[in-house]
C-alpha cells in the first residue's frame, strides 16, 4: 500500500487511506555480503601557544559561521543550474521562489533553521559562507563564471574562489546535496585524478534511465534522516547512475536493481543515499528529488530537514563508514560498486 502519500509504497501494513491502493507487501531480498615547549621561558611558551590557537581558531571560523548551542543554524540554498533545470528549482520569475526553494525554506521554520536561497554563483565565497552553517546545493552541472556555464542567465562561481567551498566543509559547515546539487555538478573540476568536489560528495553522476518505480532499502534505520523508515519501499522517481563512489560514505538507502529497466541498472545494488564525515564537517547526499510529488512528500521532506539538522551539527547520526559490514571488506565494495556499466 501507499505510505503515506501516494509516490511511496511500503511493504509492512498500515491503515488503508482514501484514494490510496492497497498492494502486496514485497519480499524482502538478500543483501550483499557483510567494512606531541619546553624552553625557560614556560609562561611566554604558553601564551605563545594560546595565541596560535586562537588564531587556527579563529582561521576557521571565517570559512563556516559559528552557530551557539541556542542559535537557529544558517542554510544557503544554492540553485543555479547550467546544462538542464530541474522542475523542482525552476522558478517562474526571478523573485518568487521553485518549489524546492519554498519547501526548505518553510521546512527551516519547522524545524528551527533559516534559509536563504540563491541561484547567484558569487554568493559562493569565503565571506558570504562566514554567515552560515550549512551550504546545500541543488545545482547542476559546471557551474562556474564562463561564459558557456550561464546558460540560466545567473552568474556563476568565480573558478578563483570556488575552493572556499572544500574550505568550508573541512573547517566544519555542512554539506547538503540532493538529486543533481552534489553528484552532477563540477565534473569538470580535476586536479589529477581527483574530482576535488565530487569526492567530498562520495559519488559522481553517470547518466539515468526512464523514471520507474523501483525498490529501496534502508541500510542505517538509526540515523535521523531516515529514522522511522520503512525498512523495504517503492518509488516513483529518476534513478541515478554513479561512478566513483568513495570508500569513506555510509550508506542510508540502497537501490535495488533487480528488475529496473534501462541498461545503466544492470549492476549490482548500489548507494542512493549516504553520509560522510570530512575533516571538521560533515556531508549528507540523496540522489532522491527529481520529481515534484517527492518534493511534496512529508518523509522526504523530514528527510532534508534532518539532513539538514544532521550537517548543521544540531542532531547526531553516525557516519562512519559501513562498506565493509554491508560487502565484508571495502576493497570488494568499491570493485563491485565502481565496476563498468552500460551508460
Amino acid at each position: 500500500m501507499l505510505f503515506p502519500f501516494q509516490n511511496l509504497v511500503v511493504c509492512r501494513s498500515l491503515p488503508l487511506q482514501d484514494g490510496l491502493n492497497d498492494l502486496t507487501p514485497m519480499k524482502r531480498k538478500a543483501s550483499p555480503s557483510r567494512l606531541r615547549l619546553f624552553g625557560d621561558e614556560r609562561g611566554m611558551g604558553m601564551r605563545l601557544l594560546r595565541l596560535a590557537s586562537a588564531y587556527a581558531l579563529m582561521a576557521a571560523f571565517a570559512v563556516a559561521g559559528i552557530a551557539s548551542a541556542d542559535e537557529k543554524p544558517k542554510v544557503l540554498m544554492f540553485t543555479k543550474s547550467q546544462g538542464f533545470q530541474h522542475d523542482v528549482v525552476a522558478r517562474k520569475n526571478p523573485e518568487e521562489l521553485s518549489l524546492a526553494e519554498k519547501i526548505v525554506t518553510e521546512l527551516g521554520k519547522k524545524n528551527g533553521f533559516d534559509v536563504t536561497c540563491t541561484k547567484d554563483g558569487t554568493k559562493i565565497n569565503p565571506d558570504n559562507l562566514k554567515n552560515y552553517q550549512v551550504l546545500y546545493f541543488f545545482s547542476q552541472g559546471e557551474i562556474d563564471d564562463a561564459p558557456e556555464h550561464t546558460r540560466d542567465k545567473t552568474p556563476g562561481v568565480p573558478k578563483e574562489t570556488r575552493g572556499c567551498v572544500l574550505d568550508f566543509v573541512s573547517n566544519g559547515g555542512g554539506l547538503v546535496g540532493t538529486h543533481c546539487g552534489g553528484a552532477d555538478t563540477w565534473h569538470g573540476w580535476k586536479e589529477g585524478k581527483s574530482r576535488p568536489f565530487l569526492d567530498v560528495i562520495g559519488g559522481e553522476f553517470a547518466t539515468h534511465g526512464a523514471q520507474q518505480v523501483t525498490e529501496v532499502r534502508v541500510v542505517d534505520p538509526k540515523f535521523p534522516a531516515v529514522k522511522g523508515w520503512p525498512a523495504q519501499f517503492k518509488l516513483n522517481d529518476e534513478w541515478y547512475a554513479y561512478k566513483g563512489f568513495m570508500p569513506n560514505m555510509h550508506v542510508l538507502l540502497m537501490l535495488e536493481t533487480e528488475g529496473m529497466k534501462g541498461p545503466m541498472y544492470k549492476r549490482d545494488d548500489y548507494p542512493i543515499t549516504w553520509c560522510s564525515n570530512h575533516g571538521k564537517g560533515r556531508v549528507f547526499y540523496t540522489g532522491l528529488g527529481h520529481r515534484d510529488d517527492v518534493w511534496t512528500n512529508e518523509l522526504y521532506q523530514n528527510m532534508v530537514a534532518q539532513g539538514i539538522l544532521w550537517a548543521a551539527k544540531k542532531v547526531d547520526g553516525d557516519a562512519s563508514p559501513n562498506l565493509k559490514e554491508i560487502y565484508g571488506d571495502v576493497d570488494t565494495a568499491m570493485k563491485r560498486l565502481n565496476e563498468p556499466f552500460a551508460q
